[in-house]
């Protein structure tokens, strides 16, 4: 019996070689000598392709169905994988080069896309050691992390790194900013201790030929600065606080640093947010309306612009300031800007309106629809350590007001509560991708209000904390 046209062309299309997509990492990679690399790839279940390198033929596992991995060391040439060419693979030893960064404020972060958690800004004709490339981004020592070739330029090993030298330390008033002369752009890290009120200013790479401190006469917020050795060459400047740490502003300004600690708020225990500045930002808006409810189709945005009014209402009949993000259904950024434009437009309206809270409503969804019409919960998300206690405050009030036994905070790197500069918290009310809650929210008219003054509460017991 003769085979159909149907019947070749179904043969032929199962015996076809199949179409290898690479998780990670991403090629060109240069990587040093003896450096492993973890390869991770999607494609048909069952089927274990065959990787080949300049050196060998290696194996791999398909670790779960349709997904393989893999290890090898960077040689120079090209990996292949059935025959599909992966792209470049070198190694090299010693460095890779120098990176010099010619954007504003390029990101350092923990792993080589930009869907890896953010670390800290890098300034303008900062120099840093490059030991690994992968893609588009770079591996940087000294402070470690990953940035995008795009954000500067890559120059060779022998090139100066051009690190500063602390000479000069100054704390000036009214604003208690500390100045520190450092002759050149470099790499800054903060860490900070809340509970004890210190902050530390790491500065890797910089050494230091300053004794002492020079201190304005009226500078009292600031008390005995102290620098400690940080690696090899580099210099921890300790910054110890009288009040209690609320957030921080750096930028430079010539070859000096300026850090000016983000002055707590006098509180009136019997009223708490009198006078106090805050911005309520209602998550999503515009063409971007967030999760939408899985039976009522209840858009997120819309729910969380009745819950920012309702909170913004609560604030200021408690005597605080209030500035909105946004008071309709809209963005802040065109359509077409990426979305970490609009995030970082968002936080800009806290800083720019001197905010010293900043709330940012939000309802929560999960992307699996069986487990997202069950969940249920108020989650709290911070970033900053300063900013922890408030998430932690909000959390149970917030639940109570409306009916939800559930409830917890965690630390996230959303861009929209990324700044330093006050405390900063991304509240999930609840879950819109319940459909029993989604209804509730719906046909309950008080909800906006319940939950407002459920944050309301949380935001009173963080203010008068440790008074």
């Amino acid at each position: 019996m003769k085979k159909t046209l149907l019947s070749l062309l179904l043969t032929s299309a199962a015996w076809a070689e199949p179409s290898w997509t690479v998780v990670s990492p991403a090629f060109p990679v240069d990587a040093p000598e003896g450096q492993w690399i973890e390869l991770e790839v999607k494609g048909p279940a069952g089927r274990t392709p065959n990787l080949q390198t300049s050196r060998a033929t290696l194996p791999v596992v398909e670790a779960r169905p349709g997904v393989y991995r893999a290890r090898f060391q960077p040689a120079n040439g090209d990996v292949t994988l059935d025959g599909q060419n992966l792209g470049s693979c070198r190694s090299h030893s010693g460095l890779l080069g120098v990176f010099e960064v010619s954007k504003d404020k390029a990101v350092l972060r923990t792993g080589p896309t930009s869907d890896y958690d953010r670390l800290t800004p890098v300034s303008r004709g900062v120099r840093l050691e490059a030991v690994e490339r992968q893609g588009d981004y770079l591996r940087l020592q000294n402070p470690s992390g990953w940035l995008r070739l795009s954000e500067g330029t890559l120059l060779g090993p022998e090139a100066s790194l051009g690190n500063g030298l602390l000479t000069l330390i100054r704390v000036s008033e009214p604003d208690n900013r500390i100045r520190l002369t450092l002759g050149s752009p470099c790499a800054w890290q903060v860490r900070q201790d809340v509970e004890n009120r210190k902050i530390w200013l790491d500065l890797p790479g910089v050494a230091s030929a300053t004794f002492h401190t020079a201190y304005a006469q009226n500078a009292k917020t600031i008390p005995d600065i102290r620098l400690h050795p940080l690696g090899e060459k580099g210099t921890s400047v300790e910054i110890p606080l009288r009040q209690r740490l609320w957030g921080y502003h750096l930028n430079w300004a010539g070859d000096t640093l300026e850090f000016t600690p983000s002055p707590a708020p006098k509180i009136d225990p019997k009223h708490p947010l009198r006078g106090l500045r805050v911005t309520v930002d209602a998550g999503h808006g515009g063409s971007d309306s967030g999760t939408v409810g899985l039976d009522l189709h209840v858009k997120e945005s819309a729910l969380n612009l009745e819950v920012a009014r309702a909170l913004r209402g609560e604030l200021q009949k408690a005597g605080a300031v209030v500035t909105m993000t946004r008071d309709g259904d809209h963005q802040l950024t065109p359509d077409t800007a990426p979305a970490e434009a609009e995030l970082g437009a968002r936080a800009e309206v806290g800083v720019r309106s001197h905010a010293q809270l900043f709330i940012s409503v939000h309802h929560n969804a999960r992307p699996e629809v069986k487990d997202g019409r069950v969940a249920h919960g108020t989650h709290i998300y911070y970033y900053q350590p300063a900013s922890r206690g408030l998430a932690q405050a909000i959390a149970a009030p917030l639940a109570r007001a409306i009916g939800e036994p559930s409830y917890q905070h965690f630390w996230r790197s959303f861009g929209v509560i990324r700044q330093p500069e006050m405390p900063a918290v991304l509240v999930e009310c609840n879950f819109l991708s319940n459909p029993r809650l989604e209804k509730g929210m719906l046909h309950d008219p008080a909800y906006p209000r319940k939950a407002a003054r459920g944050i309301l509460e949380g935001i009173q017991r963080f203010l008068v904390r440790d008074m």
